[in-house]
This record gives structure tokens, C-alpha cells and sequence, in this order.
């Protein structure tokens, strides 16, 4: 009868909330390990930000003084370039963008100064 059949679907469906339930218990670290991750991201945005204000002031001060030690006459400057060197120093730190690139290719690991 009816009566039956909505007993046995109460008892599946009982039995199905059970075993979602004992699934669930597994992934207790999981979960805890997701809130940890969202706990830090917050740290590492604001680590990230200062260390971007760090380069961005750093790349003004060595692009204001690369720029003053180029735009100097060659006799009055206190450091002498031959070529070569004059435009490996310029394409590093002639620009803005382009001392920050610099900077954070050091940073990074991808650029050497030795």
C-alpha cells in the first residue's frame, strides 16, 4: 500500500541523509584547510601591497638619479659610460616601467647581478 511505500522512501531518504553525513566527517580537514587559505589570503594581499609601495618608491629614487646622471654633460658626470654600457643602464633604468620590471626581475629570481 501507500502507506508502505512512503515508510520504505522515509527510510532511504534517512538512510541517504546518514551516509552524506559520515562523507561530510572526511572532509572536516579539508574544509579547515580551505578556511586557513582565506584566512591568510587577507595577509598575503596586504604583504603583496607594501612590498609593490617598497619597488614602486625604490624604481622613482633609481630612475630620478639614472635619469640625472645621463642627462649631465659627459664631462661633469660623475660616473663615465662607453656605449654598451650607457644602453644596458638606460633600457634597466632610463624608465619608470622599466626600473620596476628591473626591480622585480631581481626580486624574483630572474635577473642576476653578479
Amino acid at each position: 500500500s501507500i502507506a508502505n511505500v512512503l515508510a520504505i522512501a522515509r527510510m532511504l531518504k534517512l538512510f541517504r541523509v546518514t551516509r552524506v553525513l559520515r562523507v561530510v566527517r572526511f572532509f572536516r580537514p579539508l574544509v579547515m584547510m580551505m578556511k586557513m587559505i582565506a584566512g591568510t589570503a587577507k595577509h598575503a594581499g596586504w604583504a603583496s601591497l607594501l612590498l609593490a609601495v617598497v619597488t614602486y618608491v625604490f624604481a622613482v629614487v633609481i630612475t630620478t638619479r639614472a635619469n640625472t646622471i645621463f642627462n649631465e654633460a659627459s664631462g661633469r658626470a660623475p660616473i663615465r659610460f662607453d656605449g654598451a654600457d650607457s644602453e644596458i643602464l638606460y633600457n634597466a633604468f632610463g624608465h619608470l616601467h622599466h626600473t620596476t620590471y628591473t626591480l622585480l626581475q631581481s626580486i624574483l629570481g630572474g635577473l642576476s647581478w653578479g
